[in-house]
């Protein structure tokens, strides 16, 4: 919401002050500095405006998405904006990340078409992309099309070892229910065995009625 407010109030004081962009100019005007400490911060806080001018836009789309009349979003993307349909969705899905709390701004790359292919992943390639460390505003466009590469061609498990043993603890669940029906079944069949032939000696002695243990060791 801060990085919302910081992009209305820099744009209504520049239609105060400066309505025609005059200064735009100035404020944008590149030279060499002085020393490598100086280009590291000045290259980072730009690094920085433009990971939050993409997220603000972002935001901006899924408030008119939440708040236009019905239509009027749809029509204000195809004839109104300065950019796609596509660039549209990539960006209100990077901001509706940020809103939902998937991810932090501070972990974003600054180009939003990497973030979008970063914070679209689904789950387990979501879980896998944390735990490979690819959650950080340093991710390189390569890097996270390489992963997406990763798990279109099944190379490695596009699974994280957490939700993998979810998974595995489910069948588990699945297939002792299974066991447990089988195990009542067996006992209603060696009842039936035993009322026909009129002691339980004989189904136990001749027939194997004997219940066998199939429960299995714990995990």
């Amino acid at each position: 919401m801060a990085g919302l407010q910081r992009a209305v109030k820099a744009d209504l004081v520049q239609e105060v002050t400066d309505p025609d962009g005059r200064f735009d100019d100035v404020r944008r005007s590149v030279s060499k500095l002085s020393s490598r400490d100086k280009y590291v911060e000045t290259i980072g806080r730009l690094w920085k405006e433009a990971t939050n001018r993409f997220i603000d836009i972002g935001k901006y789309l899924v408030y008119a998405k939440d708040s236009l009349p019905h239509g009027e979003y749809e029509s204000m993307i195809e004839s109104e904006l300065p950019f796609s349909k596509s660039v549209a969705h990539a960006l209100k899905t990077v901001a509706e990340a940020v809103l939902q709390e998937k991810v932090p701004e501070k972990k974003l790359p600054p180009d939003y078409s990497t973030a979008y292919m970063l914070v679209s992943l689904k789950d387990d390639g979501w879980e896998l992309a944390k735990e490979r460390g690819l959650v950080r505003s340093t991710l390189k466009r390569a890097e996270i099309l390489d992963f997406r590469r990763e798990l279109r061609e099944g190379r490695k498990r596009p699974v994280s070892e957490k939700a993998a043993r979810r998974r595995l603890a489910k069948e588990r669940e699945r297939v002792l229910a299974d066991i447990e029906a089988l195990r009542r079944r067996l006992e209603e069949i060696d009842a039936e065995m035993n009322t026909i032939d009129g002691t339980a000696s004989e189904v136990g002695g001749s027939r194997s009625g004997r219940i066998i243990d199939i429960t299995p060791e714990p995990v």
